[in-house]
């Protein structure tokens, strides 16, 4: 009975343990050609709003208010820009290698 236990329920520990090194080595895998690259992997939340489905996208209204501006609307707008810059999702582009998509930043020419 003590053997029986315990190759039926170490094999299923091992099972487990083996799953978990198969995605860990893939996220090992992912960090090292980012770092290589110069790309960053998209986290699970960003893969969750990429592959949502296209019959029913999830759809989160959102909105933002500004006080009026002292200044010309063209003028608040380059402020705007100026101050948000390319920082890390602003100026970014998405990569698709080995079935992942990932963040890759937008060089000069492709950010005008």
């Amino acid at each position: 009975m003590g053997a029986r236990f315990l190759v039926k329920y170490l094999g299923w520990v091992f099972y487990v343990l083996c799953l978990g090194q198969a995605v860990l080595f893939k996220q090992f895998a992912y960090k090292i050609y980012g770092m290589m690259h110069g790309l960053e992997a998209l986290s699970p939340i960003d893969d969750f709003w990429l592959y949502d489905s296209e019959v029913n996208p999830i759809n989160v209204p959102s909105f933002i208010v500004f006080d009026k501006p002292d200044v010309k609307p063209e003028e608040f707008v380059k402020r705007f820009e100026q101050r948000l810059g390319r920082e890390h999702r602003c100026g970014v582009k998405l990569v698709k290698f080995w079935g992942k998509y990932f963040f890759k930043k937008l060089d000069d020419e492709e950010w005008e």
